[in-house]
């Protein structure tokens, strides 16, 4: 999954490798939590951050799995959250500790950290 380098100069704790079928069950487990979402490239370059409490699972961006982040003040335009394409799916990953979770889908990895 993930080079021992760790991502964007972070070195990275060993990893449980995790099915798709893992790693939505462990987002479904931290709905409710603050997390924060790191979009990292496939060169390990750090492209976007953002946070928020995670929501139930919702059916709203089918067929992609989402997960809705809520905010302190509702978004004008966009609902941020978390998207796992299933036909996309490349690897999960859980970092010991289990409050990291690593999701790569076309070559983009997400880091959702519990807070």
């Amino acid at each position: 999954m993930r080079s021992a380098s760790g991502v964007c100069g972070y070195p990275s704790a060993p990893l449980m490798e995790l099915t798709q079928q893992q790693l939505v069950a462990a987002l479904d487990r931290w709905v409710g939590d603050r997390v924060a979402v790191r979009v990292v490239s496939k060169g390990d370059e750090l492209l976007a951050v953002f946070e928020g409490r995670l929501e139930a699972r919702s059916s709203q961006r089918h067929p992609a799995l989402f997960w809705p982040l809520s905010a302190d003040e509702p978004p004008p335009f966009e609902q941020p959250g978390v998207y796992l394409h299933p036909e996309r799916f490349e690897a999960a990953a859980l970092h010991v500790g289990k409050f990291v979770l690593e999701l790569r889908q076309d070559e983009v990895t997400l880091n959702v950290r519990r807070l």
